[in-house]
């Protein structure tokens, strides 16, 4: 039998947040960032001659540090816009196309601060008309302060603010929808939120969501590698993702797990992990997914570690990687494989126990029995 070397297995959790901790601050100051354009580079055909371009504003984000944000300073926002350009073939032809925007809530950990859950932080809707939005689907719309909008303080969710929204041009005509977020100055003691954030991206597409995509935006935590991979998945087979749900889809196969798998012949799911810049073209830095499980992305090294290998013989030896056969195994992929990476990298592996059963030739094994012995008790 061949020698197999071995791989190095992770799971890895990309948790891209930025945390300010300020202690001992009485109130807290909301630093906005967002409005300036940047193109979606985004292209529609509608028919043989329309033609319908998207065009977005900078995400908003906001942090906070103590400088400035008490009795009597005001309130804090943002503002970005999204629009649509639709151009007919010439003036005769009278072009119609619609589409949809959501705003892409990617992280907020803002809470309410009063008894009664004032709204702290609010959403304003202005659209194409110059008209201020007020009724939007399970969103209240509040006066806070001196400021009226949608209470989303704690909103975590895709909101939609346009639904198959028309456009109608004989010529050029653009729509332009334009979003504000407002932090309220309560003037109150609003410290319980010094520390917190708040990010989020307006997307405009011809296309709504698939149900898939909106469960995502629902399960997922926003910002990490595996909502990234998730926001992949449309259907079963696209982008080589795989979603194991447990309706039967793969009879045998069938994980059932609520997991996403990749699959095929070469699907392309190169990462580069313990490296940036240039240095990710080396091919010990590069990693392959495996697969998305409980909000963790699973990594396999492109290349062996060391010069592992399975026993040669299995029939006497056993084909396994035991304390026994291979008492280094553990100090080496936990101890001297770990302590090459940066803590930056570190940090991002996530503690996990793996079983190394195997299995006999002989069987006629299936991903889900082959799940069952890596994972469970097999």
């Amino acid at each position: 039998m061949e020698d197999k070397k071995n791989t190095v297995l992770l799971t890895v959790i990309a948790i891209v947040t930025l945390l300010l901790c300020v202690i001992g601050a009485t109130f807290a100051y909301f630093q906005a960032q967002g409005g300036i354009g940047v193109n979606a580079n985004v292209n529609v055909t509608t028919n043989t001659t329309d033609n319908l371009s998207f065009f977005v504003g900078n995400p908003i984000s906001f942090s906070i540090n103590q400088e400035n944000f008490g009795p009597g300073d005001g309130n804090q926002s943002g503002e970005t816009y999204a629009r649509a350009t639709l151009t007919a073939n010439n003036a005769t032809n009278n072009a119609t196309a619609n589409y949809y925007i959501y705003l892409d809530i990617q992280n907020n950990d803002f809470v309410y601060t009063t008894e009664d859950n004032q709204a702290e932080m609010l959403l304003k809707i202005t659209n194409p008309e110059g008209s201020e939005v007020t009724t939007l689907d399970g969103y209240n719309y509040v006066t806070s302060g001196s400021v009226s909008g949608f209470d989303i303080t704690t909103s975590t969710s895709l909101i939609t603010i346009a639904d198959n929204y028309e456009i109608v041009s004989t010529g050029t005509v653009t729509q332009e929808w334009k979003i504000e977020i407002i932090f309220v100055n309560l003037d109150s003691d609003q410290n319980e939120n010094t520390g917190k954030n708040f990010s989020a991206e307006l997307i405009i597409q011809k296309e709504p969501m698939e149900s898939e995509e909106l469960a995502y935006h629902e399960t997922c935590t926003p910002g990490t590698m595996a909502c990234d991979i998730a926001r992949l998945y449309t259907e079963d087979g696209v982008n080589d993702l795989y979603y194991h749900d447990g309706s039967g889809t793969y009879g045998a196969q069938e994980a059932g797990d609520g997991s996403y798998r990749y699959a095929g012949a070469n699907p392309n799911n190169y990462v580069c992990f313990g490296a940036t810049g240039a240095d990710c073209q080396d091919e010990g830095n590069q990693y392959r997914i495996i697969g998305v499980f409980n909000n963790q992305v699973k990594l396999i090294k492109s290349t062996s570690y060391g010069s592992y290998v399975w026993e040669q013989d299995w029939n006497t030896q056993g084909n396994t990687w035991d304390g026994t056969t291979k008492p280094d195994i553990y100090t080496t992929l936990n101890t001297t494989y770990y302590n090459t990476l940066s803590s930056e990298w570190q940090n991002l592996i996530a503690e996990s126990t793996w079983q190394v059963g195997g299995m006999p030739y002989s069987d006629t094994n299936t991903v889900k029995q082959y799940y069952d012995v890596e994972v469970g008790t097999g």
